[in-house]
């Protein structure tokens, strides 16, 4: 009788199989959890004179960041994305470390 068929090796892999089910779900689960910071009301509250560590203790730290260029002109520019409930999603460009740019997409909207 091949190993696979034993009873107590089906027995595992379908134990394994739950076990993977189990944590996929729990992952999907944690990632639809949006950062309730990352809220229209906060948007609001968003200044073009706020610098990142402001921004940070307004809205946490951001999901994504990519930097988007750096020369001596212009300094270093970095675009950070924070994503809220109900699939609002937030995202600045900051340069030097200072907001230079907000968007926002809440309930089909943009602001």
């Amino acid at each position: 009788m091949p190993d696979q068929d034993h009873p107590k090796r089906r027995g595992s892999i379908v134990h394994r199989f739950r076990l993977k089910a189990l944590l996929l779900a729990c992952g999907l689960l944690l990632a639809a959890c949006g950062n309730d910071k990352a809220s229209l009301e906060n948007y609001k509250k968003l200044d073009w004179t706020m610098n990142r560590s402001q921004v940070y203790a307004l809205l946490g730290k951001p999901e994504e960041v990519k930097q988007a260029g750096s020369n001596p002109q212009d300094g270093v520019t970095t675009v950070e994305t924070w994503h809220g409930n109900d699939q609002d999603l937030i995202t600045i460009t900051f340069v030097n470390d200072i907001v230079a740019m907000k968007t926002m997409h809440s309930n089909g909207r943009d602001y």
